[in-house]
């Protein structure tokens, strides 16, 4: 791992709601979606927590602990959001989802969250 540079990591879960999405919200527009989602990871890559939240709507959820990060990716007839949290030099990209109700939803998906950082770490430990 180069020095400096953060490690984004996918739980299960969320690649399976970013298919979902795919088949969905972003049927029709995949390219486009997958462009953005890719050049969101290489921003996520190579800028630290601070730096990151500084671009379009991405944010630091109040309230939450630990520190939870809300990475935003929109387009005609999406509002897509990735929900992470990050340990070391590491993004673990957690949840995936359509914002269509704004962030008063985000509290129903706090303890999936915190359940599938707790899943990830388990299984980083083992290995």
């Amino acid at each position: 791992m180069e020095e400096g540079r953060i490690t984004v990591v996918y739980h299960e879960s969320f690649r399976k709601e970013i298919n979902d999405l795919m088949e969905t919200v972003l049927k029709g527009k995949e390219k486009k979606f997958s462009r953005q989602s890719k050049r969101m990871i290489e921003f996520i890559e190579h800028l630290m927590p601070y730096e990151i939240i500084k671009i379009d709507s991405n944010e630091v959820l109040k309230h939450v602990i630990p520190v939870t990060y809300s990475f935003h990716l929109r387009g005609k007839g999406y509002n897509i959001r990735y929900l992470a949290r990050y340990k070391s030099n590491i993004c673990v990209l957690l949840l995936a989802f359509n914002e269509t109700q704004g962030k008063n939803s985000y509290s129903k998906k706090i303890p999936f969250l915190d359940s599938r950082m707790k899943e990830w770490e388990e299984n980083e430990y083992k290995k």
